[in-house]
């Protein structure tokens, strides 16, 4: 609530680095220290008094002034004084262009009519709003204002609140905040409150903290013991260095969720603007109370939770926004449509372009290009404009399973790129991982569906004894019956078990598990108090950028919650490709992996190729195929 300054800087140096404009004080009156950073660094502020309702009553009427033992006499006192007292230190910030007198109260009464005309014999240079959004996060109607150096108010001026989020990404969200043309402004004031994790061990190892610094001590130290017992700084390819790079990758799936959100708004000629809902977090021993609210870009201290890239990426001025509009994953025969924009913040002149598509497959590599087409780029006024309501794309045979990409680059008359974008989904295709599988050597035993995805990718299973890769299904029942997969172990196997509570016990008797499991979850909570976040990393390709390093488990890939298991230590040297982390004090492993000698054991409970989707498939084939020579 109170940044010293360095976390003030740091707070604006975030809204430049994830590529905003703006930052709002909603509830809460603004900070000065902030306020001196954003007028120094080119960051716009929006204000709020906060505590304006002040009483049960929807409006207050003006013989409230002679009512002193009324209950509204106090804030009809109170609210007034405030304002005044808050627009007379900040009306020297710059940066500051908009007062407004509270959140979700549509009342236009006596104490805001007051304030309206007080402000603006005070100050009439901003924008002066009377509310955020509608009662309880409902439409706001045409909410009174008074725009700067005029002299009358208006209510040709909309801000509507769309406070509701999911546990993962919605599909929904690519095309949603769409309003028909009206003759106003339109301002979205709270959107959504997709949540991501804190940064715990920064916050428990670099101060100034308050009175909550111990609130993150145990989670601090539950990670940093994670990341040494697991080897994550050798083991994770530079990706997972320190322990605080793993709440950054479980918030990956937060950064690319706002990034979508904000790219959807900024891709409508219509919206005057927008707030994305959350930037700095609660107290953290709310925990899942209705009022811990954790759908925050930033943690309390100001470091960005996950990658402020990812998100800025989205925010750009000028792009090309390419929405996914009939679903995420698809199969060879379907149909991909998509719908491309452009977003041009008068940064392109208006005129004839060109626009260019090309579709990589899931190596990455180009597997169909469309003739380039003329378009007329407008400007002015027009920010956005729609170029292609529905581009199909059809799913070819082929094309290689995976991320399929679609590349939109707009070239001016010269046929220099001026503006680009891509979108995504998922091709599940097993015949096209036949090339990648030629050189494996793999067995199954108990796992229908691993063999069937073997036999769609043209791999026929090898004897146990003799595969150099074991898929297990089902545990056996004793540690004899486990001989024959302990011993491929021993020549230097690998070994994927479909992992439960059956492997977990055999695997503690065999003492490849030095503690009993006893912990299994992952459920992630959904609205702004939400819990529960996870990355996997599992992932490989034979072409670098043709799969994410990293992919959340509450990003757009993923289809349901991932399964996870605590605690996982071994006597033998032991790493992680996947974690699940959920306050106050649950740190589970996604995906583990034992070296046993020559051998090695992966732990792999989450999204397995049973589900028969795009995204279960690509987890499979990536734990399966042999590493590129």
């Amino acid at each position: 609530a109170f940044p010293t300054r360095e976390q003030a800087r740091r707070n604006i140096e975030a809204v430049k680095r994830v590529g905003h404009n703006s930052l709002n004080f909603h509830r809460k009156i603004g900070d000065p220290l902030v306020m001196e950073a954003a007028d120094e660094l080119g960051v716009l502020i929006y204000e709020e008094v906060g505590g304006m309702p002040g009483v049960t009553g929807i409006g207050v009427p003006g013989w409230i002034e002679g009512a002193r033992d009324n209950e509204a006499y106090l804030v009809s006192q109170l609210m007034p004084a405030k304002f005044e007292r808050m627009v007379r230190r900040d009306r020297k910030h710059p940066s500051v262009i908009a007062w407004n007198l509270g959140n979700e109260v549509c009342a236009f009464d006596y104490i805001h009519q007051r304030i309206f005309r007080e402000t603006w014999a005070l100050d009439n240079t901003r924008l002066l709003l009377n509310q955020s959004g509608g009662v309880w996060g409902g439409p706001s109607g045409w909410v009174p204002h008074f725009r700067p150096y005029e002299d009358q108010p208006r209510l040709d001026f909309v801000d509507n609140h769309t406070v509701d989020s999911d546990s993962r990404f919605q599909e929904g969200d690519l095309l949603s905040h769409r309003e028909e043309p009206r003759d106003s402004l339109l301002y979205w004031g709270e959107v959504r409150c997709y949540t991501g994790p804190d940064n715990w061990v920064r916050l428990a190892n670099e101060g100034p903290l308050g009175y909550d610094g111990a609130a993150y001590a145990k989670m601090a130290g539950l990670l940093s013991a994670y990341h040494a017992r697991n080897r994550l700084a050798e083991t994770s390819g530079g990706l997972i260095a320190s322990p605080a790079d793993i709440t950054r990758l479980a918030a990956t799936g937060l950064m690319y969720t706002n990034g979508r959100l904000s790219q959807a708004i900024l891709s409508n000629n219509q919206q005057d603007g927008y707030a994305i809902n959350g930037w700095s977090g609660a107290d953290p021993e709310l925990n899942d109370d209705f009022l811990g609210w954790v759908s925050a870009l930033c943690d309390v201290d100001r470091n960005i939770k996950g990658d402020p890239d990812l998100l800025a990426y989205y925010n750009r001025d000028l792009q090309l926004a390419v929405f996914r509009t009939n679903g995420k994953y698809f199969r060879t025969g379907e149909t991909a449509l998509f719908e491309i924009n452009l977003i041009n913040e008068n940064r392109l002149k208006p005129g004839e372009y060109r626009l260019r598509l090309n579709l990589l497959d899931g190596e990455g590599k180009p597997c169909l290009s469309m003739a380039p087409c003329a378009v007329n780029v407008l400007s002015g006024d027009t920010h956005a404009q729609q170029l292609i309501k529905a581009c199909p794309v059809k799913m070819e045979a082929t094309m290689r399973a995976g991320y399929l990409t679609l590349e939109a680059t707009l070239l001016d008359s010269t046929g220099k790129v001026v503006a680009n974008g891509s979108e995504q989904v998922l091709l599940q295709n097993r015949a096209s991982w036949s090339a990648r599988l030629a050189r494996a050597s793999i067995g199954v035993q108990d796992w229908d569906a691993a063999t069937k995805a073997l036999l769609e990718a043209q791999v026929s299973p090898r004897p146990l004894q003799e595969a150099k890769t074991l898929l297990l299904g089902k545990a056996p029942a004793t540690k004899e019956q486990a001989a024959q997969w302990l011993k491929a172990l021993e020549r230097g196997a690998t070994v994927v078990l479909r992992f439960d509570a059956d492997w977990a016990a055999l695997l503690h008797q065999l003492g490849y598990l030095s503690r009993p499991v006893t912990t299994w979850g992952g459920a992630q909570k959904r609205f702004w108090n939400g819990n529960g976040w996870g990355f996997l990393t599992a992932f490989q390709s034979t072409r670098d950028g043709a799969a994410p390093a990293c992919v959340g488990t509450n990003s757009w890939e993923v289809p349901a919650d991932p399964v996870g298991f605590a605690p996982f230590e071994s006597k033998h040297p032991q790493t992680s490709r996947g974690v699940f982390v959920a306050r106050p004090d649950q740190v589970l492993t996604l995906l583990g992996e034992i070296q046993c000698g020559p051998g090695r054991l992966l732990l792999a409970p989450s999204y397995a190729v049973d589900l028969d989707n795009a995204f279960s498939d690509l987890l499979f084939y990536s734990l399966v195929q042999p590493p590129t020579p």
